[in-house]
């Protein structure tokens, strides 16, 4: 029900391009029958027309720390420096983020997790979600409320949502994201929109281990996988000292692990997120080449004291 996809890395957006113009020649759909016989529009991505673009800075799930805001705020600046048109669009990806994690535990107990390790014991990282998932169906109710009472409501709508699901059940969980998917097309297509920009994620990059706490912050991309959407991120900016802040409305232990998380994050680079519709990758990764070039990013900038600079 999830999609896997390829997420190519490359130094520059052009060399994103290149390497998406090889995966849509005809070459590739005689090896592989799968792929959509939809060609690369060269055109459409070196095409000197200007973008609507709609911007966004939370998904109302993970609410973006400063310098993620800010990310896109620059970005949006040097767009509309370089003649584009750039409107407000906000998103509320919260339960479409929900239906993701729902989906991934449907099965129980992360059958498929360990079905794919092939025998190898499950990463530590893991653990919570692990945990999560072998919690008896008939107690969520019970754990949801008792963590709605503590003003917990983002774990709060986990519990009484994630687990082990029936066939039929998970046909509801796929119903219920194929509703979603329709209501926001049509908001898209209303506002007339190119493509959308986001945060790229809801912090900056993570120490080692910070991760299984904070997968959270990760929703930025989840939604977008969970719907289907091509997206790519460019980076913009770096972290400031007086950004080292986190504030959110959710007062739970992931807000807890965020205001830790971003104490000495100065120096590291924060990136943005451009998101198009299916099978309009062209314009996805024409709009990251226009930010690329709008913010003329530095890679080399600075010398930094963090131990996760030095990587």
């Amino acid at each position: 029900a999830i999609r896997p996809c390829a997420g190519p890395l490359a130094r520059c957006v052009d060399d994103l391009a290149l390497v998406m113009s090889l995966w849509c020649q005809e070459k590739v759909r005689q090896t592989d029958p799968t792929v959509p016989p939809v060609p690369w529009q060269e055109e459409l991505y070196r095409s000197p027309a200007k973008l609507r673009v709609g911007y966004c800075t939370t998904d109302n799930f993970f609410e973006a720390s400063p310098p993620c805001v800010r990310a896109v705020e620059t970005a949006v600046a040097a767009l509309k420096e370089a003649g584009h048109e750039v409107i407000p669009f906000e998103v509320d990806m919260y339960d479409i983020v929900v239906n993701y994690l729902t989906i991934l535990s449907a099965d129980g107990g992360m059958r498929s997790f360990f079905d794919a390790v092939d025998g190898e014991p499950l990463h530590e990282y893991y653990a919570l979600l692990y945990r999560m998932s072998k919690i008896p169906n008939f107690t969520r109710p019970i754990l949801s409320r008792v963590l709605k009472y503590l003003g917990m409501t983002r774990p709060a709508d986990q519990f009484a949502r994630v687990g082990k699901k029936t066939a039929y059940e998970q046909m509801q969980v796929l119903a219920q994201r194929s509703l979603a998917k329709k209501k926001f097309l049509s908001r898209w297509v209303a506002a007339g929109i190119d493509v959308l920009l986001t945060p790229a994620l809801g912090l900056p990059a993570f120490c080692h281990g910070e991760s299984k706490s904070l997968f959270q912050a990760c929703s930025y991309t989840l939604a977008w996988n969970n719907l289907h959407f091509p997206a790519g991120t460019v980076p913009v900016v770096r972290v400031r000292q007086d950004e080292e802040v986190y504030q959110s409305k959710f007062k739970d232990p992931v807000t807890s692990a965020a205001e830790a998380s971003l104490r000495g994050t100065a120096g590291l680079p924060v990136g943005v997120q451009v998101v198009a519709l299916p099978y309009r990758d062209e314009l996805c990764l024409k709009a990251m080449r226009e930010v690329e070039q709008g913010v003329k990013f530095e890679y080399s900038k600075g010398t930094f004291a963090d131990p996760r600079l030095k990587l």
